[in-house]
């Protein structure tokens, strides 16, 4: 049996559309010279706390996340596979903030996911 690689792209971001949490936004990439589609990212390799578990520090990865993408400058977003949600598993690095996944870790704001 030949597996087949998992087809990975990436793609800059245009706007954001909502910060759901700190670890799940909308955003709209582009994707191709005036190709815009709108992508609900699961960030890749961490875990910030769920609304229902801790509504304060929910807030705060919240807003932490929102601040970080506004400020990112030029930023892309690699994704290769979807979660159970539909939800696109990626990884969000801008080019003069580093990656928004460690910047949540070094915060305190998440913890390093791990399958359960």
């Amino acid at each position: 049996h030949v597996l087949a690689a998992e087809a990975c792209w990436t793609a800059n971001v245009v706007s954001v559309e909502r910060v759901i949490d700190g670890d799940t936004v909308v955003l709209d990439l582009g994707v191709w010279v005036g190709v815009v589609v709108t992508e609900r990212i699961r960030l890749l390799y961490v875990d910030a706390v769920e609304s229902k578990d801790d509504l304060p520090r929910w807030h705060a990865a919240r807003l932490f996340t929102e601040q970080w993408l506004a400020t990112s400058g030029y930023t892309e977003v690699t994704g290769c596979r979807r979660d159970a949600f539909g939800r696109l598993l990626a990884t969000v690095k801008s080019h003069s903030k580093g990656d928004l996944g460690a910047a949540l870790l070094l915060s305190g704001h998440a913890v390093p996911y791990e399958r359960k």
